[in-house]
């Protein structure tokens, strides 16, 4: 073969691989086609978790406040959107007592991002009375767990709940566990509003007791225990206790844990801070008091 032949074929040869080159970045990096259908993007599960803890004390159990809801449907049923394009189109999840207690896992994160699933030392306390849960944006459905204080994540880690959903795995919001509690007020302080949330008037009304003794002029000891009582039925009780409540209620006797056990009450439950709902539960136990 003489110089001018090598030099073809090898010229050739470099045209193929370059050409084999081109052609194997063009096919990774091909742009598609306009006139081809997009892929759908399949929606957002229709169910979504709310979680709510409040720690107990080393010695006594918290509380879990776990709700169900369609958060599509209820934001495109306040915007005035048709469900149908919001991806928000109702559901029915069926979910009856044993549901609630045996398909819903609480998960502890530690701060290391290990994640432990609550294997015992929770009881669910209250669930729906309803096992099909019609999630239409209207309906909020919501479960109480108590958790034992062995069980209950560290300070420092995040709480979340868990719930399988057709193909997929449903997660709540995380929720920060706080540092302990230092003072034996404080502790009272939760103990009682832990009670509350649980049904256990009794020990609400023993810890509020401990609460007024510690601090007889500030108004929360007394609030906590007219709950416990209007709780327990003693409506006479209930409405002294109240208006005790109101009577020291005056901006300059709150200290902090008041205010944070106060504002916890507004935002994560719902329930208005005293005086307002001081107030209100006076009118209606003096409502009651009148027929």
């Amino acid at each position: 073969m003489n110089k001018r032949n090598l030099t073809a074929v090898t010229g050739m040869i470099l045209l193929a691989v370059v050409s084999a080159t081109m052609f194997a970045c063009n096919d990774q990096t091909r742009i598609a086609d306009p006139s081809e259908p997009p892929k759908a993007t399949p929606p957002p599960p229709p169910v979504d978790l709310a979680l709510w803890y409040l720690p107990g004390t080393a010695h006594s159990p918290g509380v879990i406040t776990l709700r169900i809801l369609n958060k599509r449907a209820r934001d495109a049923k306040l915007h005035g959107v048709n469900p149908e394009k919001y991806y928000a189109a109702p559901v029915t999840l069926s979910l009856d007592r044993a549901g609630w207690e045996s398909q819903v896992a609480f998960i502890a994160i530690s701060q290391d991002g290990t994640e432990t699933t609550i294997q015992h030392g929770i009881t669910l306390v209250s669930s729906p009375t309803d096992s099909e849960l019609l999630l239409d944006g209207a309906h909020t459905y919501k479960a109480i767990y108590k958790i034992a204080a062995s069980s209950a994540p560290r300070a420092g880690s995040v709480l979340l709940a868990t719930l399988p959903y057709q193909a997929s795995v449903r997660r709540s919001n995380r929720v920060s566990v706080p540092p302990a509690l230092s003072t034996s007020r404080q502790k009272d302080l939760r103990q009682a509003r832990v009670a509350l949330l649980l049904g256990e008037n009794d020990t609400a009304l023993g810890a509020a007791d401990k609460v007024i003794a510690a601090a007889p002029e500030k108004p929360m000891g007394y609030f906590l225990k007219g709950q416990a009582l209007e709780g327990s039925g003693n409506t006479d009780q209930a409405l002294e206790a109240y208006r005790l409540a109101l009577k020291h209620y005056t901006p300059n006797v709150q200290d902090q844990q008041d205010q944070q056990d106060q504002q916890d009450q507004k935002d994560q439950q719902g329930h208005p801070r005293p005086p307002t709902a001081i107030i209100s539960r006076i009118r209606v136990l003096e409502n009651v008091a009148s027929k």
